[in-house]
């Protein structure tokens, strides 16, 4: 539940802003915070103990928090910082197979943001 408050208190306030209405992001530093918060949570939960949610390899849970963890960066450039062993499942995940296909259309959805959000700011 905490892995889907990324989408519901991030990700979906920042699309709503950009694509329906337009604007540049606002509440940067609150979604930041909201990433760190949530992301600490879940590397201290899931991550301390081993590589992955269940042990060394992924699993279903692992591509679940997966995609809502790794919405926010990829699509709104935000980072989240000091937390290494979520940095480096990140990474991990990114590199499984399929994984740049999959998220085409997020890519997609992360340019648009990014140019959206420049233009308003002119």
């Amino acid at each position: 539940d905490q892995t889907r408050a990324m989408t519901r208190k991030v990700f979906f306030p920042a699309l709503k802003q950009t694509i329906l209405e337009r604007k540049a992001l606002e509440g940067e530093d609150i979604a930041k915070q909201t990433m760190s918060e949530i992301g600490e949570r879940f590397q201290n939960c899931f991550l301390k103990r081993s590589d992955y949610i269940a042990g060394d390899s992924p699993t279903i849970a692992d591509l679940l928090a997966y995609c809502e963890l790794a919405q926010v960066p990829q699509a709104l450039g935000y980072h989240y910082e000091n937390l290494p062993e979520l940095e480096s499942w990140l990474e991990s995940m990114s590199q499984l197979p399929h994984h740049d296909d999959v998220h085409k259309s997020l890519f997609k959805l992360g340019n648009m943001i990014q140019i959206i959000a420049t233009k308003s700011r002119l």
